[in-house]
C-alpha cells in the first residue's frame, strides 16, 4: 500500500469515528396532536415552522376545535406549507379539549406510528421537549406514558400564577386518589404515549370529564397489574404561563365533580 493510500485510509477512519459520535435519531415514528380553539393570536407560527424544518420526520396533527376566530384559516394555510409532515383536522363545532384531543389521537393511531402525543398550542412547554420524551419511550420499553412535570427545581425556569398553582394542586390531589399514584403534575399539556392495545381501547369512547381527561385516560390505560410501571414524569427545564387561556371556571368545577365520580367508582 502506498503512502497516499495509507493517508486516505487514516482520513476515512477519522471520518468514521466522527460520524459514530453524532447522534441523529429519526422521528418518523412520532405524531403530536395540537388542539386549537381561538388560537389565532397566540399560535407561534415561527416556532412550529422552525421545529418542522429542523426535524423533518416529526408529524403533527393540528385540530381546530370549532374556533370562532381565524384559527381555521391560519391552520389551513400553515399546514398547506408542510403537507408531508402535518394534518389539519377541522371540527365545525366546538367539542371541547378532551374530545378534540381524543379525535386527534384516533387519527394519529390510524397513521400506524409507534408514539402519539398531545401538546398545548400556546407552547408553554417548548417543542424541544418532544425529543426528550421520545428518547425516554425508546430507551425504556416498559414505559407507555411520558408526561411533563412543572416542578420548581433548582435551575429550572417554571413560571406560573399563584391561582393556577392552587388549582393544579387540587387537581393533582384528586388525581392521586383516583389513580392511586403519587403523580406530581397530571395537568401539564405535554404528553407522549406509546401506541398499545390499551391506548386504542382507552380512546375508543369519549371521556366523561371535559378538562381533567388526562386522569381518565391514565385510569383507562393503567390496569391494576401495570399502572405502577408505565408512567414517567419528566421535570420540564422550562415552562411559561401564557396569557389568554380558554379554560373557564365552570369547566374546572364540572371536571372536579367528574373526578369525584371517578374516585367513587
Amino acid at each position: 500500500m502506498s503512502l497516499d493510500q495509507k493517508a486516505e485510509c487514516v482520513v476515512a477512519e477519522r471520518r468514521k469515528d466522527r460520524r459514530s459520535t453524532i447522534s441523529i435519531s429519526p422521528y418518523n415514528d412520532l405524531v403530536i396532536c395540537v388542539p386549537c380553539y381561538n388560537e389565532s393570536k397566540r399560535f407561534q407560527v415561527a416556532a412550529f415552522e422552525k421545529f418542522l424544518n429542523r426535524y423533518t420526520d416529526v408529524h403533527f396533527i393540528f385540530i381546530n376545535d370549532g374556533s370562532t376566530d381565524d384559527t381555521a384559516k391560519m391552520l389551513n394555510e400553515f399546514t398547506s406549507r408542510f403537507q408531508r409532515q402535518t394534518v389539519f383536522l377541522n371540527l365545525p363545532n366546538n367539542v371541547g379539549k378532551a374530545e378534540a384531543v381524543r379525535l386527534g389521537l384516533l387519527h394519529a393511531v390510524s397513521m400506524k406510528k409507534s408514539f402519539v402525543g398531545y401538546w398545548d398550542a400556546d407552547l408553554a412547554t417548548d417543542l424541544s421537549s418532544i425529543l426528550d420524551f421520545a428518547k425516554i419511550l425508546r430507551d425504556k420499553p416498559q414505559i407507555d406514558v411520558v408526561m411533563g412535570a412543572r416542578m420548581q427545581l433548582i435551575g429550572h425556569e417554571i413560571n406560573r400564577e399563584l391561582k393556577r398553582k392552587i388549582v393544579s394542586k387540587i387537581c393533582n390531589l384528586l388525581a392521586r386518589v383516583a389513580l392511586r399514584q403519587n403523580l406530581k403534575d397530571t395537568q401539564c399539556g405535554a404528553k407522549i404515549l406509546r401506541v398499545t392495545n390499551e391506548l386504542e381501547l382507552a380512546i375508543a369512547e369519549p371521556f366523561e370529564t371535559p378538562w381533567l381527561f388526562d386522569v381518565e385516560l391514565f385510569k383507562r390505560i393503567g390496569t391494576k397489574s401495570r399502572k405502577n410501571q408505565i408512567f414517567f414524569e419528566y421535570p420540564l427545564p422550562k415552562w411559561n404561563e401564557i396569557d389568554g387561556s380558554n379554560i373557564k371556571l365552570t369547566t374546572i368545577v364540572q371536571s372536579g365533580f367528574s373526578m369525584i365520580k371517578m374516585i367513587i367508582k
